[in-house]
């Protein structure tokens, strides 16, 4: 499954692993250098875990390997040149080629499980050491929805479903794996979004107003949360028609927890341009996503006027309203 490895090499590695274990990764590049090997493929086995084994942390390796590569490859042409003296063959066979020093790997922190989630997934296809929905099973049980595993189960059944029903609003989380955005007919955007958690996935239909005001929250690795309808046609597997997503991380405690440690009379001040600007419209579709009781004074900079909703203060509604007014125009008081 590992990109860039080809069925040739995976059987030399197999050949060469019987006479005797790989004990470093200069000891795999040195016994394999005569196969079809190349930095992509070990970039690649260092990235989907294949190292692990060998004690070393990935990111050691990922510093290192085409440092080791090179090593190698001198050594070789050295023998080659015929550099090496002739008692020097006589050290087993190999051409003197153990006498070269290991390269020391660097003292670094190893990358966070989910980067090396993401990278097995970018490498595979699959997640391996875990998934990134592991961190959100709390947030998953309290909102009550059901694995996507559960929902494409109980459509197989054969005498039909029996928990489930097309046209059925539902709410899913996962994480978005691919999203591909098309032009409908009418000329209008619309994006099939696929969502897995760590029992299957499905897609999402999510056309031109969820993608409007959801959008930035449908990007691939994202954890969210999805609300919408099932949609089961002929022979296809159920799908979701998208009214809604947002970010799972902001579903990680209730409401009410939601304020603690803010001060309840903390009031969120935005500064827009003008009351019929399109930020004013996409800021409070965002408030919607996050509701709470955190004052909000939106404040319209051509006539002074000021108007009030309420949410609550996420960091990703703050960090929503930065980016789209700018960090000046987003105060808390």
């Amino acid at each position: 499954a590992i990109k860039n490895i080809g069925r040739g090499f995976i059987q030399a590695v197999m050949r060469e692993r019987e006479q005797a274990p790989f004990t470093s990764l200069y000891d795999f590049c040195d016994r394999m250098a005569g196969s079809d090997i190349n930095k992509r493929a070990v970039e690649n086995l260092i990235r989907s875990g294949a190292f692990d084994a060998l004690g070393a942390r990935r990111s050691q390796l990922i510093q290192v390997y085409e440092s080791v590569m090179d090593a190698v490859a001198d050594s070789r042409r050295q023998n080659l040149e015929g550099q090496m003296d002739f008692f020097s063959l006589a050290d087993g066979g190999s051409g003197g080629r153990k006498n070269v020093k290991e390269i020391p790997l660097p003292d670094i922190d190893e990358y966070t499980p989910e980067e090396r989630m993401l990278m097995e997934k970018e490498t595979t296809g699959l997640y391996l050491s875990g998934h990134p929905m592991d961190q959100y099973r709390e947030a998953v049980r309290r909102l009550g929805a059901p694995t996507i595993g559960s929902i494409l189960g109980d459509f197989a059944q054969e005498g039909g479903p029996t928990r489930f029903a097309d046209d059925q609003r539902i709410t899913i989380c996962g994480i978005v794996t691919s999203s591909k955005t098309k032009t409908t007919r009418n000329n209008s955007l619309m994006a099939y979004v696929t969502v897995e958690d760590d029992t299957a996935s499905i897609e999402l239909l999510c056309f031109a107003r969820v993608l409007e005001s959801c959008g930035p929250y449908l990007k691939e690795n994202q954890a969210v949360v999805v609300k919408g309808r099932l949609s089961v046609r002929d022979e296809k597997a159920p799908q979701i028609l998208c009214d809604s997503a947002y970010p799972l991380s902001a579903a990680g405690a209730p409401a009410a927890e939601g304020q603690a440690g803010k001060a309840p009379d903390q009031v969120l001040y935005l500064k827009f341009p003008s009351l019929d600007h399109p930020s004013v419209r996409h800021m409070k579709l965002v408030f919607q996503m996050f509701p709470g009781n955190v004052a909000v004074k939106m404040v319209m900079a051509d006539t002074r006027k000021v108007y009030g909703t309420h949410a609550s203060l996420h960091e990703a509604l703050l960090q929503e309203a930065r980016e789209t007014l700018g960090e000046a125009n987003v105060v808390v008081k």
